[in-house]
């Protein structure tokens, strides 16, 4: 007898990381967003084929369900009640809440999944072999799987479980309601047999070339590594994808295989692009003899961003953006990627730790997608656009004793304070390094500058940190 498992998701908006493990909440995909909901629904149901070799999507246009073939595979985790543990426990720690159902169709597995009452702890159900009619019986004709249309006529007609509707005549169901509901009918309670239709995972993207003779010639290497990426290219064609970073490696014989990575900021499919910086790597390789074997494989791609024209963009607006995505690419290919990096706001309480750096190339594009589609927040937009290094000292003035700031002496003599702004405290932790307890004004002097000022809480002292 055939064993089938079913997950549900109740929260289909949750987002898929690229290696198909569950995401924590860094985002959220639209519900009504099927193609990528069916995207990441797929990217997980590779992930967990851990648990079985045959791991499908449900017969849905939107699906949140995925269709296990356990048979023979329980003993593997100490029996059935403690694989749907199991499963459920590594959901669980990607931050997913699912509701899990074994029984001997897929059918019945669906339905209980879904609809069958259960604790608040209770995220899985266990159907005894033989026993799916009796656990079907309480459950509303919905959980068949049959169109919102059937269940919206059988309702009105005061059928409203799948009890009620087994004791009907099976020769009047297809000529009232059609032949969907005796199909499902049947195949949940094992009469006619379906099975899971398994997502198969995709080939590798690989292009490899090998000869007798070592090739010694540079431009002759260049050559078959073209011809390398446009096979790569055409495949990456018809799943709308583009190369964000690709590995090389190229076989000598009797030594070591020199490999190198080439990385973008963007996705592309153009090959005179990818061939220009495929050169800067190539001509930092060092081959001491030919090379008799090269592999090409694309080890991160992303969705080919289509951006619709703006009504008053010229022309040079967007070739001076892909000039500049070209520049980044040239660079961080040729010294590095760690040695083009971009600065970025971090939410910490610490002015000296609220920026942090990150490379250009060689990340997720997805990341710095969503990074660059959040605009700032307020509280980011009230810092001063350049900090200092080191706050430098200063002498201020005030009415009362910790108060308000009214005059400053700095380098360049006395100023009278026209605006202040304040206080605004940051104390950090003690278990931090060099705990901070300050208060921060945002202060306007009579020759026009905007400072950023603040008095130390421990010495009592004033420092001007930026300038807005």
């Amino acid at each position: 007898m055939r064993r089938m498992l079913c997950i549900w998701f109740p929260n289909r908006s949750r987002p898929y990381s690229r290696d198909g493990r569950p995401a924590p909440e860094t985002g959220r995909i639209a519900a009504d967003d099927s193609a990528k909901n069916r995207t990441g629904l797929q990217r997980l149901a590779h992930w967990c084929r851990r648990y079985s070799p045959l791991v499908g999507l449900e017969e849905s246009i939107a699906p949140d369900s995925l269709l296990l073939d356990v048979t023979g595979c329980a003993h593997l985790f100490g029996g059935e009640e403690r694989m749907a543990r199991q499963i459920a426990h590594d959901l669980h720690r990607g931050g997913w809440t699912c509701h899990i159902a074994i029984a001997d169709t897929i059918g019945a597995a669906w339905a209980i999944a879904r609809h069958r009452p259960r604790h608040a702890d209770q995220q899985s159900a266990i159907i005894p072999t033989g026993k799916q009619a009796d656990a079907l019986r309480p459950l509303p004709v919905a959980a068949l799987r049959i169109s919102a249309g059937n269940a919206e006529v059988l309702n009105d007609l005061g059928i409203e479980t799948i009890s009620q509707l087994m004791t009907l005549s099976r020769k009047t169901l297809p000529s009232r309601f059609g032949p969907e509901i005796l199909r499902r009918l049947d195949q949940a309670l094992g009469h006619i047999p379906e099975f899971v239709v398994p997502e198969r995972p995709q080939e590798p993207l690989v292009a490899q070339w090998g000869c007798e003779a070592p090739i010694e010639d540079r431009l002759t290497l260049e050559t078959v590594l073209q011809q390398l990426l446009s096979r790569l290219i055409r495949r990456l064609q018809s799943r709308n994808e583009g190369i964000l970073q690709f590995l090389v490696e190229l076989h000598v014989p009797h030594q070591e295989a020199a490999q190198f990575s080439v990385g973008l900021m963007q996705p592309t499919l153009r090959d005179k692009r990818l061939l220009e910086l495929l050169r800067l790597q190539l001509e930092r390789v060092s081959l001491a003899g030919g090379v008799d074997q090269l592999t090409v494989r694309v080890t991160r791609t992303a969705p080919l961003d289509v951006e619709q024209a703006e009504l008053f963009e010229t022309s040079e607006c967007r070739t001076g953006r892909r000039d500049l995505d070209l520049l980044f690419d040239r660079l961080s290919n040729r010294l590095g990627h760690e040695a083009v990096l971009r600065s970025k706001l971090h939410p910490d309480f610490d002015p000296e730790r609220a920026v942090e750096y990150s490379t250009l190339v060689g990340k997720d594009h997805v990341e710095r997608k969503l990074t660059a589609e959040h605009p700032l927040d307020r509280g980011a937009c009230s810092r001063p656009l350049r900090l200092f290094r080191r706050p430098f000292p200063v002498v201020v003035w005030s009415i009362v004793p910790n108060g308000p700031p009214i005059r400053l002496r700095g380098p360049h003599g006395d100023q009278e304070i026209v605006y202040c702004d304040g206080p605004e405290r940051i104390e950090t932790g003690w278990w931090r390094e060099g705990p901070l307890r300050r208060d921060y004004f945002r202060v306007d002097t009579e020759r026009g500058q905007r400072l950023w000022l603040f008095q130390s809480r421990d010495e009592g002292s004033w420092f001007v940190h930026g300038t807005f």
